[in-house]
């Protein structure tokens, strides 16, 4: 996760954006019924209507739950400033809408930080969230992925070299 946010963090062209989706009720009961799992189904989902947008979106996310159970997406992607307004309806189409009150804070985007602080507090209660939807509980898109091994060896490549340094 830490070298996924470096990756999204080394972009030129596009920001680096963390979320915070909160999950309806009726998403909790797909993903919870789906069987290949409730990460599967929600990265299934959200897949489909980046394909159907026609976006290019590297993204990781992760489940995590609050003090009361509720499970909500933790994440981060690339997105131009002006592609926010789709995004956010794409989201709400791939995990569902609330309605009424609060509808406005089911979903929370803010440009992410240079340090890594988002991903590790994402990531803060993975062990509770196994518990509750099985051992999956994080997913970095497949292009992402390859960024954040390159930004993964790169950093192994300098921490090597400093090692080396020091000694």
């Amino acid at each position: 996760m830490f070298a996924a946010s470096v990756a999204l963090q080394l972009e030129d062209e596009r920001r680096a954006v963390g979320f915070v989706f909160n999950l309806t009720l009726e998403a909790v009961e797909r993903a919870s019924k789906h069987p290949a799992g409730f990460l599967d189904r929600l990265k299934r989902d959200l897949d489909r209507e980046v394909k159907r947008a026609g976006f290019d979106l590297p993204y990781w996310f992760c489940i995590d739950v609050d003090r009361d159970k509720r499970l909500h997406i933790h994440g981060a992607f690339l997105s131009h400033d002006m592609e926010l307004p789709r995004l956010r309806e794409l989201f709400r189409k791939a995990w569902g809408e609330w309605k009424g009150p609060g509808k406005d804070k089911q979903l929370w985007l803010s440009p992410l930080a240079v340090d890594d602080g988002w991903g590790s507090y994402s990531m803060r209660n993975q062990k509770r969230v196994a518990k509750i939807i099985g051992e999956r509980t994080f997913t970095i898109s497949q292009p992402l992925r390859r960024e954040a091994q390159s930004a993964y060896n790169e950093i192994r490549r300098i921490m090597r070299s400093e090692q080396r340094r020091i000694s």
